[in-house]
C-alpha cells in the first residue's frame, strides 16, 4: 500500500539534475480507483504527453516498476533509461500463496477497507515483492 509519498526522501536529490514527475496509479494514494477497463502503461503515456515529455528516465518500485517495464516494452523510443525495484515481471507465474494474497488485498480494497488491505499486505508471503 504505497503512493507517491514513498519517494519523498529521494525527490530532493533527484530534482537537482532532473525534472521529477511522480503520480499515483489508479486506486493508489490520491488517485481514484478504476471505473472500467484501462491500461496503466497508457495512463503513463497520456501523462507524459500532457506534460510534453517526449522521453523520460523511468524509475518504479513494485507495481510501479511493472508499469515502467510495460511502458518501456510498448514505447522504447520514449525511454532514456529504466530503473526498477522489486517489480513483478511480465508473464511471471505467481505461487498459490501470492495469488491468494492478491485476491485478499484486492477484495479488501474493493470493499473500501484500506486498513484490512494494509494488514493483508504486511502479512503477505512476499510483501516486498507483492503484486500490488
Amino acid at each position: 500500500m504505497t503512493d507517491h509519498h514513498m519517494w519523498d526522501a529521494v525527490v530532493p536529490a533527484l530534482t537537482e539534475q532532473h525534472t521529477v514527475i511522480r503520480y499515483d496509479l489508479r486506486g493508489f494514494g490520491e488517485s481514484a480507483p478504476p471505473t472500467g477497463p484501462f491500461s496503466e502503461s497508457d495512463d503513463l503515456r497520456r501523462l507524459l504527453d500532457h506534460l510534453r515529455h517526449d522521453r523520460a528516465r523511468l524509475v518504479g518500485a513494485s507495481w510501479g516498476g511493472r508499469v515502467a517495464v510495460d511502458f518501456t516494452l510498448a514505447h522504447p523510443e520514449r525511454v532514456r533509461s529504466l530503473a526498477i525495484l522489486a517489480a513483478p515481471w511480465p508473464r511471471y507465474h505467481w505461487s498459490a500463496d501470492m495469488i491468494a494474497y492478491d485476491e485478499a488485498e484486492t477484495g479488501a480494497l474493493e470493499t473500501g477497507d484500506p486498513d484490512a488491505a494494509v494488514r493483508i499486505n504486511l502479512d503477505s508471503p512476499g510483501r516486498s515483492l507483492g503484486p500490488r
